[in-house]
């Protein structure tokens, strides 16, 4: 397939996932690894995560890396058929949310996930909160699905993090 044709069919994806698509979705849309693989050595694509790419004429976001990660959960599903049911989903939480949120100035080098399922990973920098979580304490964030305010301040509590820096105050949630 032509770099163009692999372009077009993959910008049906990118469209609603921040200029990003996994190498799942884009063999639904029959383009191949190896033209993939061609988008990258051509400069049209960038490798994030395994299996995560994003179109390089899209700008990148401080969030970019939490958004390749947790695209590569699921990854032949797209992330707006995701959103519409979150229950057994991958959702941001702990210092992660806190981050997303703006409530305190948390760097940290994991990023926490909750997910209902036994979950582990292999990669030190995920990090996964094993249980369920009510729809209703889950917000939208930048596009990802984010434990609220008020349940990111009771993990972080529950995890015994320092909260002496944590406001309940800022960007309003949706």
């Amino acid at each position: 397939m032509s770099i163009l044709s692999s372009l077009k069919r993959i910008s049906e994806i990118t469209a609603y996932q921040w200029g990003m698509f996994t190498t799942a979705q884009a063999e639904l849309q029959d383009v191949s690894r190896n033209d993939i693989s061609r988008l990258a050595a051509h400069g049209y694509a960038e490798r994030l995560v395994h299996g995560v790419y994003r179109i390089t004429s899209v700008p990148s976001d401080e969030f970019e890396e939490l958004k390749a990660i947790w695209l590569s959960f699921i990854p032949a599903k797209l992330a707006y058929e995701r959103m519409k049911s979150l229950h057994d989903d991958y959702i941001v939480s702990g210092v992660t949310a806190a981050s997303l949120h703006q409530m305190a100035d948390y760097r940290s080098d994991q990023y926490v996930f909750t997910h209902p399922g036994r979950k582990q990973s292999r990669n030190r920098i995920i990090r996964f909160m094993n249980r369920s979580i009510d729809e209703l304490a889950v917000v939208i964030v930048n596009g990802l699905p984010v434990t609220s305010k008020e349940q990111t301040y009771k993990d972080l509590i529950a995890a015994n993090e320092d909260i002496s820096s944590v406001t309940m105050i800022g960007p309003r949630e949706p």
